[in-house]
């Protein structure tokens, strides 16, 4: 299958942006494919996730799940949303064990930190946010990249 692949570039943003962002492409978190956040350590990943989590009305605190390596939420309308943080995963077969296919062929939507190890298991569609620093202080730049 070949790969349709659209870039979208978001310079600049405050984390007060963030909901925009989201609204923007809202459609991207109806679904069930997968939702992918790269970049450094302390890029905004988790708070863009908290930013996710809340436009779609969970009411549970939101952290990163860097020890249990997933996180469960119930959005607003009772749908599961499953959050992992990957970057402790040294192998595919890690990250196997735990299920990790059972929760992408599971219709929820999965929103998936330090995706890069996961990859080769990932079918079409799935969107990927890519966070960078800005050059203006406390800013980021998000790069949407969709894959379909």
């Amino acid at each position: 299958m070949e790969e349709n692949i659209e870039k979208k570039l978001f310079e600049s943003l405050r984390v007060e942006d963030y909901q925009k962002l989201i609204l923007e492409d809202k459609g991207l978190f109806d679904g069930s494919a997968p939702v992918l956040l790269s970049g450094t350590m302390g890029a905004g990943k988790t708070t863009f996730i908290k930013e996710i989590c809340r436009f779609l009305g969970v009411e549970d605190p939101v952290s990163s799940p860097t020890f249990s390596l997933v996180n469960e939420y119930i959005g607003g309308e009772g749908r599961p949303i499953y959050h992992f943080d990957l970057f402790r995963i040294k192998s595919i077969e890690e990250i196997q064990y735990i299920g990790f296919t059972e929760y992408l062929d599971s219709g929820a939507l999965c929103l998936i930190e330090w995706p890069e190890i996961i990859k080769p298991l990932l079918e079409f569609p799935y969107f990927e946010f890519e966070f960078s620093p800005s050059q203006l202080e406390n800013r980021r730049d998000i790069e949407l990249i969709k894959y379909e």
